[in-house]
This record gives C-alpha cells, structure tokens and sequence, in this order.
C-alpha cells in the first residue's frame, strides 16, 4: 500500500537487506556480466570461484558472504558469494565479486555469468593464515547448503 522507489530498493541491497530487497522488487537481486580470471587463491583452497566482472553503475551489495544462485551455461547452481577486498590474501582496494557453485568444477572464462542475491550471512575477516580461511569457508559453505535445503 506504499509507494516503493529506487532508493529504497539499493539501501537495501548496499545494506545486505536481501530479504527486503526481494520484497521490494518481487524478486531477487541479479547482477550479470562475464566470468574474469582471478589469482586462483579459491582453487588452491579447494572452493574454486568465478570472479564476476560486471558494468559499474550496478549496485553493489554489502561487503560479506552471501547464499546466492550463479548461472553458467544455462544452469543455475546453489552457491556462496563473496564481496569483498580478499583482505586475508590480497592488499588492494579493489572490491572482488567471486562465486562458489556448489557442484561445478569447469573452467568457464569468459562466459556469462548471473547473480541471484538470497542471504547475507557473514561479514568480511582478514584471517590469521588460510587454513582458518579454509575452514570458515566449510562452515559457510555448510550453513548456506543447509539454508538451501529449507528454503528450495
């Protein structure tokens, strides 16, 4: 019964409000554009990424990890998405977007890459080394499956 504007609907998103933002758009948060080639730090921790590279004038949501959907190749796969500086393995002030789809392990440089936005769950942490990255990443990676499981 209110008038909702753009304003709100990017709060939202730059606030990690995912669930406020579905509502405001009756639907979730995309962000498209192609898959770029990263430092392979996700690989050698055994969570491979597609690093979006995507047009800026989209908004960009709150630093941190979210359970998202990611298509490539025509199917869309569960997986957990970080934005963020990758400040445990990288010292530049570059916003990295990187997804992590549960069940696909191909390279795909290049190709079309889309983003659907479901939960914020965590924020950014610079870790002591990266085996404590490694293993933040099994838990987040559990709690988003789980998440998936009970809202699919």
């Amino acid at each position: 019964g209110k008038k909702i504007g753009s304003t709100e609907i990017k709060r939202a998103v730059r606030d990690g409000n995912m669930e406020l933002a579905y509502e405001l758009l009756g639907s979730h948060y995309v962000m498209s554009g192609t898959i770029g080639r990263g430092l392979r730090n996700g690989h050698k921790l055994g969570f491979p990424t597609a690093n979006l590279v995507w047009k800026n004038k989209k908004v960009i949501p709150k630093i941190g990890v979210y359970a998202t959907k990611t298509k490539i190749g025509g199917k869309w796969y569960d997986s957990m998405t970080s934005v963020g500086y990758n400040v445990t393995l990288n010292q530049s002030r570059r916003i990295y977007i990187e997804s992590n789809l549960f069940g696909f392990n191909k390279e795909a440089y290049g190709q079309k890459m889309i983003i659907k936005w479901y939960k914020y769950t965590r924020g950014e942490i610079k870790f002591s080394g990266l085996q404590a990255l490694k293993d933040q990443l099994k838990r987040d990676q559990k709690q988003i499956k789980a998440y998936f499981a009970k809202n699919n």
